[in-house]
């Protein structure tokens, strides 16, 4: 039985935080982008935040605000509809373009504000005309979607029928043998629906128009179904701020279903189809590690960085299945976020016995701009045996993509490697599901594309390599010995 603590013995927060005021929320994120117009003393602004004391507008420059003791009548409205005012306060003047201002009412309830700009913009849609439809989308793509779709109905109907009436009386390890099963008669249909996509979109590619009106046509149909899959939903939404996090790399690598139902885990599975690719990249970079020690000039320790390292899982699969105990590795591992380097250094050391092996692993927290200046803190690193950037130069354009290319390789000691992974364009890639369905915008590059970001690693031995699933190409740049 667990004890309960008195009250003099509870240890209270644990953050540092001492003083804690009403919440206050980004206007963007509480109007989910619907935003209202705010007039203030006969002025239109714009909410910059807003909580339950008060608001914070943007005032432009040329505004000139004054009156700072009397109660002014702020007036929120909607598509030209007025729906709510309440008297406020200026507190003090303007400063950096935003004025505060304070509620000079009771009982003012956020919810209710929030409610009743919904409110005004569903009135404001009765008796609007049904705008035209203006997508540059090609009719056969359109039916590719409901294709697709029905695809998806197909199945949920088959769970619907034969497993969700008794799934709450399912084991978990009951569960998942059965989304394994139906993962593998959904394999290959799913692989060729995403082809199918991949032929219909890619000839679009340097359209910004129509890739646009493809994007936004393919997320109001077939995204808003898939997203009910966990990791669709994090690749779609980025709630770190960014496509491709440490965690949606270890949803791919752990390769589990995941999901409150069996149909949201259905279409988990359906994404880790998608996403064999990653982990195929992961299988040829740890074979590179393995490589190391069968070359003939074999050394004592060899000095390995992973640009853009995410969680690593490549390091910790070589530690866990080829690593013997004494060879001498030390790994650096390079990425913009610290969550990620923490769980992939302590997921590394956890693979090891510390006792019986001769590995480093360390983390270097730094930005991609940082990597590009001439005196990098890459400049204090030995040169390096093995770099290798698994995805890191997806997101770089040309120009970019080739200077990271040249100062990594500068980096290498005599006879090391570069090895740079990118997803390709081909009609068996990931185009469809990553760039159309996700808006997880990457460049898409051609053999050739992958030869020129060698173009300034000069006296380079550079070969371009195709992973197992011809999805990525796998770029190899070597140093003269």
């Amino acid at each position: 039985m667990s004890s309960t603590k008195h009250y003099q013995e509870l240890s209270g927060s644990q953050t540092g935080q001492i003083q804690v005021s009403a919440p206050v929320y980004k206007a963007t994120d509480f109007f989910h982008g619907s935003m209202p117009r705010v007039t203030l003393n006969g002025v239109d602004l714009d909410i910059e935040d807003i909580s339950a004391a008060g608001m914070t507008l943007r005032v432009p420059h040329e505004i000139c605000v004054h009156d700072f003791n009397h109660p002014q009548t702020l007036k929120l409205t909607q598509s030209d509809r007025a729906f709510f005012e309440c008297a406020v306060i200026l507190s003090g003047m303007p400063k950096d373009g935003m004025l505060k201002v304070l509620y000079d009412e009771r009982g003012v309830d956020l919810s209710s504000i929030a409610r009743l700009n919904a409110k005004a913009i569903l009135e404001a849609e009765r008796g609007r005309p049904k705008p035209a439809v203006t997508y540059a989308v090609p009719a056969e793509y359109k039916v590719f979607c409901a294709e697709a779709l029905d695809y998806i109905a197909d199945r949920r109907q088959f769970i619907e029928s034969h497993i969700a009436p008794f799934e709450d009386d399912l084991s978990f390890a009951e569960s998942e043998a059965m989304c394994r099963d139906l993962e593998e008669t959904s394999r290959e249909s799913w692989a060729d629906i995403w082809e199918r996509g991949n032929k219909l979109v890619l000839p679009f590619q340097g359209d910004e128009k129509v890739t646009s009106d493809l994007k936004l046509f393919t997320e109001r149909l077939v995204t808003r179904e898939m997203v009910g899959g966990p990791v669709w939903h994090r690749c779609y939404y980025k709630p770190m701020g960014y496509p491709g996090d440490f965690r949606i790399m270890n949803y791919m690598y752990d390769n589990r279903p995941e999901g409150p139902s069996f149909y949201n885990r259905y279409l988990h599975v359906l994404g880790l189809i998608s996403g064999t690719a990653i982990v195929r990249r992961m299988d040829y970079i740890s074979e590179a590690l393995d490589s190391l020690n069968k070359r003939e000039d074999r050394e004592n320790l060899y000095h390995v960085m992973s640009i853009g390292s995410g969680p690593a899982r490549e390091v910790q699969l070589f530690l866990e299945s080829t690593y013997k105990d004494g060879e001498g590795y030390s790994f650096t591992l390079v990425d913009q976020e610290k969550q990620a380097l923490d769980y992939a250094i302590s997921a590394a050391y956890r693979s090891l016995t510390p006792s019986r092996s001769n590995v480093i692993v360390s983390g270097m927290h730094t930005s991609f701009t940082d990597m590009l200046r001439p005196m990098s803190t890459f400049r204090h690193m030995p040169g390096q045996d093995l770099i290798y950037s698994a995805g890191l130069l997806d997101y770089l354009n040309p120009s970019l993509a080739r200077r990271l290319t040249s100062k990594l390789y500068e980096h290498l000691k005599p006879g090391g490697t570069l090895l740079i992974g990118n997803v390709n364009n081909v009609n068996s890639g990931l185009y469809w599901t990553m760039e159309v369905i996700l808006d997880w915008t990457l460049y898409f590059r051609n053999r050739q594309e992958m030869f020129d970001m060698a173009g300034g690693c000069k006296g380079a031995e550079v070969e371009v390599d195709t992973d197992e699933t011809g999805s990525v190409y796998m770029l190899k740049v070597t140093k003269p010995a």
